[in-house]
């Protein structure tokens, strides 16, 4: 078995290269979620028609069902994103633990004011 370290890099690398997979799985959810929507017709299913609509119920509720499951795909690679954090606090202890001086800063746009200027000036 690898250690833990590897595993959390490969995780994070592929995490990474599925960027356009979240983008297809958005695209696809909501053109499901439209799909329904419109096949419900315009009184919501009710009155005239028996309550079918455009699609069917049965149409409508199974593009429903995968509207869900897209949007449950696509908030466990959403989750996986903050790896890459992880992975840069990772390797800032490990360049502290070693005795040298941090590099750059990878999230310096997210510090507050203070914390920028006392990096900068070399303070601690």
């Amino acid at each position: 078995m690898a250690p833990p370290s590897d595993l959390l890099a490969r995780t994070d690398a592929y995490v990474k290269k599925r960027d356009g997979v979240d983008k297809l799985l958005k695209l696809m959810r909501y053109t499901a979620a439209l799909a329904a929507l419109g096949g419900q017709g315009a009184g919501g299913g009710r009155g005239e028609g028996g309550g079918q609509g455009l699609l069917g119920v049965e149409l409508v509720v199974r593009l429903s069902r995968l509207e869900s499951t897209l949007g449950t795909a696509r908030k466990a690679l959403r989750m996986g994103k903050f790896l890459g954090n992880a992975v840069s606090l990772r390797d800032a202890c490990a360049t502290i633990a070693s005795g040298d001086r941090p590099g750059p800063v990878v999230c310096r746009s997210r510090l507050p004011h203070a914390t920028r200027r006392r990096l900068r000036s070399g303070a601690r």
